[in-house]
């Protein structure tokens, strides 16, 4: 959408037209699946969980990139846990149980 392409325009940019993924940032974690292939972002807020869960099946890659991170959000994957870093990619198999959390103060 425009709307969620005006938040992040080189996002956008770099993703339309590939012929993956269908290159529209669907705001408030609400996605849209076009093949098996979506974009998606999520705003975690201070003192929010997601909870343990995995993916429907065991061949799908999720890359998580952190735009903003202040201190507090963690990811915990197959029981190791990290901490999202500004620009980096972090790739996740989506069959192991994970899980991420906010325990920052911004």
């Amino acid at each position: 959408s425009e709307e969620g392409c005006s938040l992040f325009p080189r996002a956008c940019g770099v993703l339309r037209g590939h012929p993956g993924i269908d290159g529209v940032f669907h705001p408030n974690n609400r996605k849209r699946t076009v093949g098996s292939q979506s974009v998606a972002y999520l705003e975690l807020t201070p003192g929010t969980k997601l909870r343990l869960h995995t993916g429907r099946n065991n061949y799908r890659l999720l890359a998580h990139l952190g735009l903003v991170t202040p201190p507090g959000p963690l990811m915990t994957v197959g029981g190791e846990t990290r901490e999202w870093v500004r620009g980096e990619v972090v790739v996740v198999d989506d069959s192991f149980l994970h899980e991420v959390e906010h325990r920052g103060e911004e």
